[in-house]
């Protein structure tokens, strides 16, 4: 009810259990506007870390997506693995396993309900073997976030990743060029979703509210990128180049720069 309480957008959250998925069904219900209306418009996805990794069903959360499949709700199919501690400590091997381990996710849901929603969630993940800890921000969980979301649209299925996942503790520096490149790489791999884009710190161990503020304004900055340049003979501009060469001289003034400023 929080999630939905906020928003007129589409929301995710997290069970537990089957059994409280089918125990949230007359809130779906009365939110959608009705009995039965939640089937017609499934506004909420279920997170559900179906695998754990290396490799293992995991029997909660699959309830979970069973129970999810019952009454008409989405299913975002996760996987977790980190390099060289529940997946290989090479890369590629890293990010097979991931694909794997998504794949029969999709698999069973599948077998269950053919058809049925689903968005692939293989979160390739990297361990600082220093430590052992969840390392979030690096180049190498750039690198895996990108390539994780290049397999979603190789398979042509709905998917994507988990970026700006800083290890800083504060909204700083660090934070703000860990969040930028693994979000940007993120957001030009042609995937679909990217989770955790805003607001998290310390490699998902922290939430800040100021962080969540400057994380918006950056993922407006990402979007731009990712929409590229679009070239058409309007926008190379020949005409209007011609004008000012012969004219002011300048296109601050050119009806082009005004009707522009704001999206181009």
């Amino acid at each position: 009810y929080a999630c939905a309480a906020g928003t007129r957008k589409h929301i995710a959250t997290s069970f537990a259990s089957g059994e409280n998925v089918l125990a949230s069904l007359p809130l779906l219900d009365l939110l959608a506007g009705g009995e039965g209306q939640f089937a017609k418009r499934p506004f909420c996805t279920v997170h559900a870390t179906t695998v754990v990794s290396p490799m293992t069903f995991a029997e909660d959360s699959l309830d979970a997506a069973c129970a999810a499949i019952e009454i008409g709700m989405p299913i975002h199919c996760l996987t977790g693995p980190q390099a060289g501690a529940t997946s290989p400590a090479a890369l590629a091997g890293a990010l097979a396993q991931g694909c794997a381990e998504s794949l029969a996710s999709l698999a069973v849901v599948n077998l269950l309900k053919p058809g049925h929603p689903v968005a692939i969630g293989n979160w390739i993940l990297v361990s600082d073997l220093r430590t052992g800890a969840f390392s979030g921000g690096g180049g190498e969980q750039a690198l895996l976030c990108a390539g994780s979301s290049q397999m979603s649209a190789f398979y042509g299925v709905p998917g994507g990743c988990g970026a700006a996942m800083t290890d800083s503790k504060v909204p700083d520096n660090q934070a703000g060029f860990e969040k930028a490149l693994t979000l940007a790489l993120a957001a030009l791999s042609g995937g679909g979703y990217v989770w955790e884009s805003a607001g998290m710190l310390a490699s998902l161990m922290g939430c800040s509210h100021e962080a969540l503020v400057i994380d918006d304004e950056m993922l407006s900055l990402v979007r731009r990128i990712a929409r590229g340049i679009e070239v058409t003979d309007e926008t190379l501009s020949v005409d209007v180049v011609a004008q000012t060469v012969n004219g002011p001289g300048h296109y601050l003034g050119a009806p082009q720069t005004l009707e522009l400023m704001e999206t181009e």
